[in-house]
């Protein structure tokens, strides 16, 4: 593997461990002793390892079956598992609690016993299959990511201060109707990506986003679910199905990504705040080849190819009906993946590690045109601004290949390039940087009519392993990430000098880089501290640093300037960050591990490789679902309902009230609103119904306030006493069709 990507994945095995305490970083390592009479030696054997070094208890566990178990007596912690004796180690002399396996390994169990409360950082990697949470986990500092593959059962509270508590795989509530499980973040994100079930009550307390990745309920009915005010709870699966007399309440506005249903039985379904489509959803996923990395769009948008590193192929999709065209083989470990200037063939860089290459691929036919051989880890790929020539860095050979794009040929090589990253071209063409992670920018002559053409001339200091660099439009300046010098250097290309130095923040890690249309923002993804650096070229201050997903990878602009996408890989999302505000306004939940993104041209698509789940996630922008609330109590709207985004309808079913408190209730699709049971106002009430879809009332409608209904094209039909029982203050109806009453 390269060597950027060694040391970035490296980061990811370890959980984005954080930077110990100076107190931390001073203990000597522990070297734990062995019930039973153990050596050391013998440790090497045994299936179920753990170990305690800087702040660090890891837990390993190392064949199939293996079972551990950890517990607190609230001065001690104490693993034991398979083949392994139960070891004590002091809760002072740890900081993060580490649980992995050493490859994939689905039948092994993890579990926290009964005792005193977890009191520490605790990661599950994905590479172990169950988690059994027996016993409250409350770290004073840090966060809980319990990533196992074949799920958790949740018999006791997960708290955090304000760092995010994200649960990967399904969920499973333990204990009976009368238990409350309670997830709480804080400040922080909580974010559930898979499915939950089992009988029991379900509190998440967080004032940041909670997310619902899968159904809820769909196999075991919770009792009863609650969410706290403040923040956002985003629901991606479509469907909670409740049983107990709490119902579902939501305290905080609420955000649906699939046509959702909400089941509660006789208990009530309220919503306090406002609730809408969400505006980024990913409505489609396509499987592509093995570990893709990148896509790239053909100009217009119609055809996307995507990078497989582990097949060694290209997908070729068809971006009108998401699906794969062809698939096309092509060097070993394809990387980067860039379509020609005139769009004519589309090219991959091959990183094996001993015979990098390149693949040129004809987009009329996608017929595989040959493979260049260059040298060891080929990585990134970039056209001259007249596509005469391409550069391909060769990050293990420490070389640059020069190609000729029209008789495929190597036409030169430009040595002593330490580990080169990319290569970026001036407006003009006559010459190019290239970030090497020897800490300088190497400067190479590209004028075909110089003597030194094709060589560094000279190199620009940066401080640091110089990552990613992106030139600003009128070419005056290049912008440069150092990802161990927390920096981003902005060079004056009239004289090739660093004229600004922007530090990022210690440990911050900033990498892949995006510039504004105007030139006017870089943005800078800052990989271990979970933020983008928005950088002001005018003042080279940093003017905010909007939060995104764990460990934000790759960075999109829309191409109408207005959002920045960004994948995070530890957390599976895609940050939607408003450029004009430099907010983010939502997390999308898309596949695992992703990495490369891109825009359709007209700004409604966007398209993520997901590394870990062998796919490309389809997120578009505005689409429009069903809301559906099913309860034969009391159903409560306190806030719009689709005010910002409408929904296709609106239904609630016979029996029950439901009351209507928030202002607004819209929709846009054919089917409008549909209201079987009897309908109260709380407040004054607006009804609309865009399009041709009706506006129906089966029962009753009072309330002491205005109502107005507008239904465009559509109907509106009153099926019940209006005012009967509590006359209204005002009733206007606008509508093209008929508007009809029948009691």
């Amino acid at each position: 593997m390269r060597r950027d990507l060694t040391e970035w994945f490296s980061s990811l095995s370890t959980a984005r461990r954080r930077p110990a305490s100076n107190a931390a970083k001073r203990r000597r390592v522990a070297t734990p002793s062995l019930g039973g009479g153990e050596s050391l030696e013998r440790r090497s054997m045994l299936a179920v390892t753990a170990s305690l070094g800087f702040g660090f208890l890891e837990i390993s566990m190392d064949a199939d079956g293996d079972e551990a178990t950890l517990t607190s007596d609230g001065t001690n912690y104490t693993v034991s598992g398979t083949g392994y004796s139960p070891t004590t180690f002091a809760l002072a002399d740890v900081d993060y609690l580490f649980v992995f396996g050493d490859s994939i390994r689905p039948d092994t169990t993890f579990t926290v016993g009964k005792g005193s409360d977890i009191v520490d950082y605790l990661y599950v990697s994905a590479t172990i299959g169950t988690t059994v949470i027996n016993q409250a986990i409350a770290p004073s500092t840090g966060a809980i990511d319990i990533r196992s593959r074949t799920g958790v059962t949740l018999a006791a509270n997960l708290t955090t201060i304000d760092d995010g508590i994200s649960l990967a795989g399904p969920v499973t509530l333990g204990g009976t109707s009368a238990d409350t499980i309670t997830v709480g973040s804080g400040g922080g994100s909580a974010t559930f990506l898979s499915t939950i079930d089992g009988p029991s009550r379900l509190v998440v307390n967080a004032t940041a986003t909670t997310v619902f990745g899968g159904t809820i309920g769909g196999k075991t009915p919770l009792a009863s679910l609650e969410t706290d005010a403040g923040g956002t709870t985003v629901l991606s699966s479509g469907s909670v199905t409740t049983t107990g007399a709490a119902g579902q309440v939501y305290g905080d506005a609420v955000k649906i990504q699939a046509n959702a249903t909400f089941d509660a039985g006789s208990g009530p379904v309220t919503f306090a705040g406002a609730v809408d489509s969400s505006r980024y959803v990913v409505t489609d996923t396509i499987a592509v080849g093995s570990e893709p990395f990148f896509i790239a769009l053909s100009k217009d948008g119609s055809t996307g190819y995507v990078a497989n590193e582990s097949s060694n192929t290209v997908s070729v999709l068809d971006m009108a009906t998401r699906a794969v065209m062809t698939t096309v083989p092509v060097g070993s470990k394809p990387f980067d993946i860039q379509i020609s200037p005139d769009g004519l063939t589309v090219w991959t860089a091959n990183g094996d590690a001993t015979d990098g290459s390149v693949s040129v691929i004809r987009t009329s036919d996608n017929t595989l045109l040959g493979t260049i051989n260059t040298a060891a880890g080929t990585e990134f790929l970039a056209f001259s601004p007249d596509g005469t020539r391409v550069y391909a860095t060769n990050q293990t050979a420490d070389t640059l290949s020069v190609i000729d794009t029209a008789s495929l040929t190597v036409v030169a090589t430009i040595p002593s390039v330490t580990a080169p990253r990319q290569v970026v071209f001036s407006l003009d063409g006559l010459k190019a940087y290239c970030p090497s992670f020897s800490g300088a920018v190497l400067v190479i002559d590209t004028n075909p009519e110089s003597g030194t053409y094709n060589t560094v001339v000279s190199t620009i200091s940066v401080g640091g392993s110089a990552y990613s660099a992106t030139l600003l439009p009128d070419g005056s300046h290049l912008y440069v990430s150092t990802s161990n010098g927390n920096s981003v250097a902005a060079i004056d290309t009239s004289n090739d000098t660093v004229v600004a130095t922007i530090n990022t923040g210690l440990g911050s890690s900033p990498r892949y880089l995006a510039v504004s249309a105007d030139g006017s923002r870089v943005y800078a993804l800052c990989g271990r501290n979970d933020t983008v650096a928005v950088i002001d070229t005018a003042t080279n201050t940093i003017v905010a640093t909007p939060p995104t997903g764990n460990i934000p990878v790759y960075p999109a602009l829309s191409p109408d300037g207005t959002t920045l996408y960004v994948s995070s890989t530890d957390s599976d999302t895609l940050s939607v960050i408003d450029t004009a505000t430099n907010t983010n306004v939502q997390e999308v939940i898309v596949g695992s591990r992703p990495y490369g993104v891109a825009v359709s041209p007209d700004s409604e698509t966007i398209y993520v490789v997901n590394y870990g789940s062998d796919s490309v996630s389809v997120v578009e922008v505005n689409p429009q679902f069903s809301l559906t609330v099913n309860s034969t109590g009391l159903t409560t709207f306190g806030g719009a309902v689709g005010g910002v985004v409408p929904f296709s309808s609106v239904t609630t079913n016979a029996g029950g009230t439901t009351k209507i408190g928030g202002g607004l209730v819209r929709t846009v699709g054919s089917a409008g609103q549909t209201y079987n049971d009897a309908v109260e106002l709380t407040a004054a009430a607006t009804f609309r119904s865009d399009l041709a879809g009706p506006i129906t009332l089966e029962q009753t409608l009072d309330g002491a306030y205005p109502a107005e209904f507008i239904a465009g094209e559509g109907a509106v039909l009153f099926k019940g006493a209006i005012g009967g029982v509590t006359p209204l203050a005002g009733l206007k109806i606008t509508s093209a069709a008929s508007t009809t009453g029948q009691s």
